[in-house]
């Protein structure tokens, strides 16, 4: 069976009227297949093709740290350099934090999208400026630099502040004349004015209905990218089109940081795996209406990639199965040799981490519906977020969120994880995934 076959019959479940994906196969550098299936735009019918753009989440997360390589090989960064020497506005309580850091997920900088949620909005609410200043306001980290593991969105939004302020240009310049451009890949852009050709859709009541949400921040997403362009990317890593920015690059990549004691890595915005002797770099996700991944075998010939305008696909386990179609058809390993999907973290996922919660609760959220000591309810505010919550005692009633008069959100506790802390008897604090222990103080019942 050729691999045009396989691959046909791996996406026979994308019918030709719905959201579909594209996607690609490479060997040693070059394509060895690539499609697309569905369309890009249900309302103005467009099929999907190989040079179809789409959101492609967090596989923009590689590219950021290339840009940032690109400025440490002209020395006008150190990855070695204090954060604060380039963002001076950020709070003291990241003065330990060093370029490094970031790249590696190690810095403790809580994440914005948890920040935003435990505020009572969305990411999609909160302008750049917005999550600096969220992001400034920060009394504590997660954990100590260089001590724990957690992805943050945080740390790669704050890379790009920082090249765009090392190089004195706008990050999507950067990135085009630096990276892009020499790589050939003529369709891929941060933020480019020609937007999305992919339109985004989520899957409610069985229909397909258009993602709304424009929310696309440079540095932890923003980026826009077909899969033949990722097929150059591909070839990037495999023959070092950069030269020595490449060569920065794969050494960083191959230097992870060690923290804990699991089998996945994080460095220079890619998620880095081995299992049955198969080592795999990757990255992507799911947002907004769109899913995307990107795996790439350092050690072997075969790499794959999908960029999808359904926010709903399992765009890693799809890639999976293209990089077994890849193997078997090069002979080098038998199909179902890659366990990627059992494997992944995934882009909201903690890998490992110094200075677990404490709270009693076990990591899969077993023990929350039982009762919270009387500490932990009652009104409280939390200077570094500038809200107010109400905690009911029931542990199944949703946390009122209070921004000046109004009660704006109401959070679920299936989220959120409340315990005392040493202050016990003035306040407690709150966690969301990737934002640790919040402090909150007691106050008087609202009016």
């Amino acid at each position: 069976m050729s691999v045009a076959t396989r691959v046909d019959d791996l996406f026979a479940w994308c019918e030709p009227d719905s959201p579909g994906a594209a996607a690609v196969i490479c060997v040693d550098g070059a394509i060895r297949h690539a499609c697309g299936y569905g369309l890009a735009n249900i309302e103005a019918p467009t099929a999907i093709t190989p040079t179809t753009i789409f959101d492609a989440c967090s596989i923009a997360k590689p590219f950021v740290a290339l840009t940032i390589t690109s400025l440490v090989s002209e020395r006008r960064l150190d990855l070695d350099a204090a954060l604060r020497s380039w963002i001076p506005e950020l709070p003291e309580c990241m003065e330990g934090i060093a370029l490094r850091h970031l790249l590696a997920n190690t810095s403790g900088i809580r994440d914005f999208n948890s920040l935003a949620y435990l505020t009572g909005r969305t990411p999609s609410d909160l302008s750049s400026a917005g999550i600096l200043e969220l992001l400034a306001r920060q009394q504590r980290l997660n954990f100590q630099p260089g001590q724990g593991f957690l992805y943050s969105h945080s740390d790669y939004f704050l890379l790009a502040i920082c090249a765009e302020r090392a190089a004195g240009r706008g990050f999507a310049a950067l990135s085009h004349d630096r990276i892009f451009a020499p790589l050939g890949m003529d369709r891929t852009s941060f933020l480019d004015d020609g937007g999305c050709a992919a339109v985004g859709y989520r899957s409610e009541e069985e229909r397909f209905r258009r993602s709304a949400s424009e929310f696309r921040r440079i540095g932890s997403g923003g980026l826009f990218s077909t899969v033949e362009d990722l097929a150059r990317w591909d070839r990037c890593l495999r023959q070092s089109s950069l030269g020595t920015v490449t060569d920065l690059y794969l050494a960083g990549v191959s230097s992870p940081a060690r923290v804990g004691r699991g089998r996945q890595r994080f460095a220079f915005g890619l998620v880095l795996s081995a299992d049955e002797g198969l080592s795999t770099w990757g990255n992507g996700g799911a947002w907004d209406g769109y899913s995307a991944a990107f795996l790439h075998l350092p050690n072997g010939r075969v790499s794959a990639a999908i960029l999808s305008n359904r926010g709903s696909l399992d765009a890693f386990r799809l890639a999976e199965q293209l990089i077994d179609i890849g193997l078997a058809d090069t002979a080098e390993a038998k199909p179902g040799a890659l366990s990627w999907s059992r494997l992944k973290s995934g882009p909201n996922i903690e890998v490992a981490s110094a200075g677990a919660m404490t709270d009693g609760r076990t990591r899969d959220g077993s023990g929350l519906g039982e009762a919270l000591p009387a500490l932990c309810h009652g009104a409280f505010y939390s200077e570094e977020l500038d809200v107010f919550y109400e905690i009911d005692s029931d542990p199944r009633a949703a946390i009122v969120v209070h921004r000046g008069e109004d009660a704006v959100a109401l959070l679920d506790r299936d989220r959120v994880r409340i315990h005392v802390n040493e202050a016990r008897e003035r306040g407690v604090t709150i966690s969301a995934h990737n934002a640790r222990h919040i402090q909150l103080w007691r106050v008087g019942p609202r009016s």
